[in-house]
């Protein structure tokens, strides 16, 4: 089959546990982003081989929140190269107060 280019198409060659998942994901998310996520499950299945969650001992909890702490970081170093791109003066772009009862600058 070439390349998958629907959700249709992407939800044919998942396995039923991925299939699931991508259903759950639906409901929450807009079609544009639930056929990009489910790209990324497909490829992880090619890669890794299909589900088997009954059998998978990884700590799923504990996987989403490292995922969700590589996104922090991922977009904190975005913001910081794009200051160090656009910015003369780095330095002060991040000087940051954190002192809440500071009076504003």
């Amino acid at each position: 089959m070439g390349k998958a280019s629907t959700l249709d198409d992407v939800m044919a060659q998942l396995g039923e546990q991925e299939q699931m998942a991508v259903d759950l994901i639906a409901q929450t998310h807009d079609e544009a982003s639930t056929l990009r996520i489910a790209k990324r499950i497909l490829q992880g299945q090619k890669e890794y081989g299909a589900l088997d969650l009954l059998n998978d001992a990884r700590d799923w909890g504990k996987e989403a929140q490292q995922e969700e702490d590589d996104r922090a970081a991922y977009h904190a170093f975005a913001a910081v190269k794009w200051v160090l791109e656009n910015s003369e003066d780095y330095e002060v772009a991040f000087e940051l107060d954190t002192d809440p009862d500071s009076e504003p600058n």
